[in-house]
């Protein structure tokens, strides 16, 4: 859902105290996060709404869902899909795994798992490396 697009609006319209979802946070580097809103609170204009894990309480407009006080660059994300959850988790869990290789101990480990992905390497270099 594109942010205001009417669906965006539409689905801004729907919201209510006690709804909670989980939404795609971009980053200027690296693979983007996974943020849950939840809110907490509304008066006739603004919602109360606490993302992450209850440590940020923000405030956002309920016509256009900006927060409040500041610019167009903090608008409040729409929920994302499973099929886009799944495929950022899978991206985090690559990009763990490629840190996991690259920061392993490799003279610590014993010569036969050394050996073992070696081995490993050498097939795959002639179809993905």
């Amino acid at each position: 859902m594109r942010i205001w697009s009417d669906e965006y609006k539409q689905w801004l319209a729907s919201l209510k105290v006690g709804d909670s979802w989980q939404a795609i946070q971009p980053r200027r580097y690296g693979a983007a996060d996974i943020v849950t809103f939840r809110i907490t609170g509304e008066t006739p204009a603004r919602w109360k709404i606490v993302r992450g894990a209850g440590v940020f309480e923000e405030v956002y407009k309920k016509d256009n869902g900006r927060i409040v006080g500041s610019d167009s660059a903090f608008d409040l994300l729409p929920p994302a899909t499973d099929a886009e959850l799944s495929a950022l988790r899978e991206e985090h869990a690559n990009e763990r795994a490629v840190r996991t290789a690259e920061t392993a101990q490799w003279r610590k480990l014993p010569i036969e798992t050394v050996k073992a992905v070696a081995v490993l390497l050498t097939q795959l270099k002639g179809n993905a490396l």
